[in-house]
């Protein structure tokens, strides 16, 4: 079987989702800030300061390219998601969550609420939120780490550094 390739995805090479900003309202550690269909977003290991009506957009355009990139490949995802464009949510059905009192996403009754977790900032708990954007990385690495070493070829890639990932992975 032929290896699958992302640059075989029509059009992604003409316009990409993710590109490089010059923003300098969110620059990153390496002094790059990377935009997805037009929305900057920091490095996701710190929010502060950011809009979070923006970072949540940036976020679920991440979400549901991450669904898309998983289902292209046939890989299943660690942590199922749902894009909800600014209201998207992550599922933890292991139950790793970082406290079992947190507030949860939705009708505290059902068991599925207990395990979601909001790629939102706004009116969530601050925790739950950092969780999800973890989680969310968790399978932008496991995308990743599944393409082996033919795709990393030495680099480096750090787990909260989501569109840098998410723009190497559009690349390969």
């Amino acid at each position: 079987e032929e290896p699958v390739s992302l640059g075989d995805i029509p059009n992604l090479e003409q316009e990409p989702p993710i590109s490089s900003s010059s923003s300098s309202s969110v620059i990153a550690a390496s002094g790059k800030s990377f935009a997805i269909n037009g929305i900057p977003m920091c490095d996701s290991s710190d929010f502060t300061g950011a809009d979070e009506e923006e970072a949540a957009a940036a976020l679920g355009h991440c979400c549901h390219l991450i669904i898309l990139i998983a289902r292209y490949l046939g890989l299943p995802l660690r942590y199922s998601m749902i894009a909800f464009g600014s209201r998207s949510v992550v599922y933890d059905e292991v139950g790793t969550a970082p406290s079992a009192s947190l507030p949860t996403v939705g009708s505290p009754a059902t068991s599925q609420s207990s395990s979601a977790f909001p790629l939102f900032s706004k009116g969530s708990d601050p925790r739950r939120f950092a969780y999800a954007v973890f989680l969310l990385n968790k399978n932008v690495d496991h995308i990743l780490s599944t393409l082996g070493p033919s795709f990393s070829r030495g680099r480096q890639f750090k787990l909260r550094n989501t569109l840098f990932n998410l723009h190497a992975l559009l690349r390969f």
